[in-house]
């Protein structure tokens, strides 16, 4: 409320020679002299965002590897690879299905009519065998922030497919998609998965003690990663 409507009112609680009528006319008045100046101060103050060029999860390639979007006939592997203890471990902070059926109705695949939504299926381009899933999670529109999330099957530890496969999508985010800032996380106990984040340029950002609970593994100390689209043009 400006000032000269808290002098209207006190004027109105005193004298009975301002009438109701009038009292509203000058009330609409000095409203409107309000609303002008608050929009003034919006757009003195205010700030414009830059939108993400949302494209929705398109095929990608690196030297390796497809990555393309999951199909209903990609669960039954992923079921069975999710069985292994040393990759459920670190596989969320819910209880995993445990019924194939189930995991197979689960699985919603018009979610890739929206165009925020990014999942991929890592396939082996040399034999056409299904490796694992990578995500790219929007975490804010406005900041244009996003996180990339993934796991592979164990037989397939050490080659390097996931260390390619996220490196793909780092570029996707920030020359196509326009993301300002790609951020990861991950249980200091699972260096396989920090590793990843640092041999593609994101740095070191804290840790969170016991910042995570794993169904499968408990609380977990949390290790932050995160890199701007600045630091990442810088050290192409």
């Amino acid at each position: 409320m400006n000032y000269r409507m808290s002098i209207l009112i006190v004027e109105l609680q005193r004298s009975s020679k301002l009438n109701a009528e009038n009292f509203m006319k000058e009330f609409q008045i000095s409203y409107r002299t309000l609303k002008n100046d608050i929009n003034e101060l919006n757009r003195d103050l205010g700030h414009e965002y830059i939108k993400i060029n949302h494209t929705g999860t398109v095929p990608l390639e690196t030297d390796r590897l497809v990555l393309r979007r999951t199909v209903k006939s990609d669960i039954d592997e992923f079921f069975f690879i999710q069985l292994n203890p040393n990759i459920r471990r670190y596989l969320g902070t819910n209880r995993l299905g445990d019924d194939l059926e189930k995991n197979r109705k689960y699985f919603n695949e018009e979610k890739y009519n929206e165009l925020n939504y990014y999942r991929w299926t890592i396939v082996r381009k040399e034999d056409n065998k299904i490796l694992g899933c990578i995500y790219l999670n929007i975490h804010d529109e406005k900041a244009r922030t996003a996180g990339i999330d993934y796991w592979i099957r164990e037989d397939a530890w050490g080659n390097g497919y996931t260390t390619e496969a996220s490196r793909k999508i780092l570029n996707f985010a920030f020359d196509t998609l326009n993301i300002n800032r790609i951020e990861s996380c991950g249980g200091k106990d699972n260096p396989g998965t920090y590793k990843v984040m640092e041999k593609i340029g994101l740095k070191y950002e804290g840790e969170r003690k016991e910042g995570i609970f794993y169904y499968y593994g408990g609380l977990e100390n949390l290790v932050l990663y995160g890199i701007t689209k600045e630091e990442y043009k810088n050290n192409k």
